[in-house]
């Protein structure tokens, strides 16, 4: 079905949805509105991950490992030493006035 869906196509882009994809009405403007225009960025070091992380090669893997620790890294040390405050952040995000 998507390769007539593709062949079939006439526009420059295609979105799949399959039945276990939740999609809101402005699923489209909100991609065109984030995604899209970043992948005509000519830095690619501007790029979400998820645009670049596919030309990873395995010669590379060890240094984006590495360089996926040094990111998480701060994350987890809030987390470690800010765990009640958070907490307490997220349920009080949750009470409705």
């Amino acid at each position: 079905a998507r390769n007539t869906g593709i062949e079939a196509s006439t526009g420059k882009w295609l979105a799949f949805v399959d039945s276990d994809d939740w999609v809101t009405e402005d699923y489209v403007d909100g991609w065109n509105a984030l995604e899209q225009p970043i992948t005509y960025l000519k830095d690619k070091t501007l790029w979400p991950i998820s645009l670049y992380l596919p030309d990873i090669a395995r010669d590379k893997a060890a240094v984006a490992f590495a360089a996926a620790l040094i990111t998480c890294l701060l994350p987890i040390l809030v987390y470690l030493n800010c765990q009640e405050e958070l907490e307490q952040g997220v349920a009080a995000s949750g009470v409705k006035q």
